[in-house]
């Protein structure tokens, strides 16, 4: 029967309008192109063969590609499943989940958070002006390698990411960027030893979801088995176990402004109705834990990378930083509400964001069955254009070509400039930049993500100019594991600190 569905499946996506990509195996169908380092380009490719919105099987489980802005047929379902996330849940568990969440993300509470962010900043800044004091070049984004231990080859910006989020998140009280051993298993998934399998437990899901929990339950059975003899285990599964560890300990407070504190103090221990309307109460064992894992595993890396190539290409287009620089100098202070009014720096962090949109390289993963990134999935029959989108096809969002289309963006669509987003920018344009995603839905730590960019940026521009190694001015995008492109990462900082830079003092 499980061949007969994607047989049906096939004929009735090509009836529903949709041209469908070609797989080698019908068993695996086109997993093999998600499932990827280079996924971002072979979708592209499938781009410009069948053009903006086509299908794809994912094994046994249809989709659809699109990066047609205008194609998105969505609509709300409860998800009845006890483990859950903020970007896993749907439907109205989805709404209250994101209800709890929010106020801790809100531009008040952005403010109280700011000079928690700005402490773990300067703490990185001081490490950064030893480096330019010796004249050291340094790697934006450290490789890690089987000779070095992996808590002293961590990016210097995914340190400072953690850091922040660790506190911001977490609660953490104090700064810790160097040995942090949640770093450390996070790491074991976001690094250079990343590995893309073609078979895992995670693939035969998509190809057999009837046995997606006789999967999950093989792979629970064999962590325990591991953790009993001292073996490691899944380092997301540990990493898990430690925050709900943390979370256990953690006591209701008015006096914290973290997210994990917003979230203990809506919880009710015990409580089972968990998919109730604009109920204001949260389920700890599941929803808390995976949503502080989430939140705190979904910003640190994106963040560092973004960092790490809006620095890279200040370097290598000077004129760029300058221009940066005179409008950050032109403020004495670097706080909140400074940081917004600058013009040209969100310019050129949405312009590192529409050429590098992180969020379309993490097409598929293998931590959750449903979460996919800049996804979603249909819940009901609904004509969109000259497509009719058929209830439980999942749509995924090629933003990767989407943020590259002449069309849209002009013939300059490959180049980095930031003043696109001035005067010129178009309603086409804003419509189509989505690196953080679209809707209700859109990434709830964007507000977050864009305060800390800015104030690093800022401080970094304030102190330093930025110059490449001779030979390292062009990077090469190959693939989705980002520390593979160290070797082109590297930058000379020259310590030139501004007359004009007053730096806030924060009491913690």
């Amino acid at each position: 029967m499980n061949w007969f569905r994607r047989l049906d499946w096939r004929k009735s996506l090509k009836q529903a309008g949709f041209p469908v990509a070609e797989a080698e195996s019908l068993l695996f169908g086109n997993l093999d192109v998600v499932n990827n380092e280079d996924a971002p380009w072979m979708l592209s490719k499938l781009a410009n063969i069948y053009g903006h919105t086509y299908a794809i099987m994912l094994g046994a489980i249809p989709a659809v590609v699109t990066s047609d802005p205008d194609d998105d047929p969505t609509g709300p379902e409860v998800d009845v499943d006890r483990a859950v996330n903020i970007f896993g849940a749907r439907g109205e568990r989805w709404k209250r989940i994101r209800t709890l969440s929010s106020p801790a993300l809100s531009t008040q509470n952005l403010k109280r958070l700011y000079p928690t962010a700005y402490d773990s900043i300067i703490k990185f800044m001081e490490g950064l002006r030893k480096d330019a004091v010796s004249q050291t070049p340094v790697d934006l984004h450290s490789t890690i390698n089987t000779q070095c231990p992996i808590s002293f080859c961590f990016s210097r910006f995914q340190r400072l990411a953690y850091d922040v989020i660790s506190r911001c998140c977490l609660g953490r009280k104090e700064s810790i960027q160097e040995n942090d051993p949640n770093l450390a298993l996070i790491l074991k998934k976001f690094s250079a030893n990343l590995s893309f399998h073609k078979y895992t437990n995670e693939t035969f899901s998509w190809c057999i979801p009837e046995l997606k929990g006789v999967f999950a339950t093989y792979r629970n059975i064999m962590n325990r088995i591991y953790s009993a003899f001292g073996k490691p285990m899944d380092p997301f599964a540990q990493y898990a176990q430690n925050l709900k560890n943390l979370v256990e300990s953690k006591t209701k407070s008015q006096e914290c402004y973290d997210m994990l504190q917003f979230l203990k103090n809506a919880e009710e221990t015990g409580w089972t109705d968990y998919i109730k309307e604009n109920d204001k109460r949260i389920e700890m064992s599941k929803e808390i834990v995976l949503t502080i894992r989430f939140m705190s595993t979904a910003g640190f890396d994106t963040t560092s990378n973004t960092l790490a190539y809006l620095l890279h290409m200040l370097a290598c287009k000077p004129e760029e930083q300058e221009r940066l620089r005179a409008e950050i100098d032109s403020y004495d202070e670097i706080n909140h509400d400074t940081i917004q009014q600058m013009q040209y720096l969100q310019w050129s962090i949405y312009e590192i964001l529409r050429l590098i949109p992180h969020s379309s390289l993490s097409v598929f993963t293998t931590v959750n069955f449903y979460s996919i990134l800049q996804s979603r999935r249909c819940v009901e029959d609904c004509q969109v254009n000259e497509f009719l989108f058929l209830r439980d096809t999942h749509i995924f969002f090629d933003t990767w070509t989407l943020h590259h289309d002449p069309d849209i963006w002009g013939s300059d669509a490959e180049e980095y400039r930031p003043s696109r987003f001035g005067d010129e920018k178009t309603v086409r344009q804003m419509q189509s930049w989505t690196p953080f995603g679209v809707g209700p839905r859109q990434c709830i730590g964007m507000r977050f993500a864009l305060m800390e960019l800015k104030t690093v940026i800022c401080l970094i521009l304030k102190q330093f100019r930025i110059r490449p190694i001779p030979g390292k001015e062009k990077v090469p995008f190959i693939g989705m594991k980002f520390p593979q492109l160290s070797a082109t990462l590297i930058v000379h900082f020259t310590f030139e600190q501004s007359a004009s830079l007053v730096t806030e003092q924060y009491t913690l």
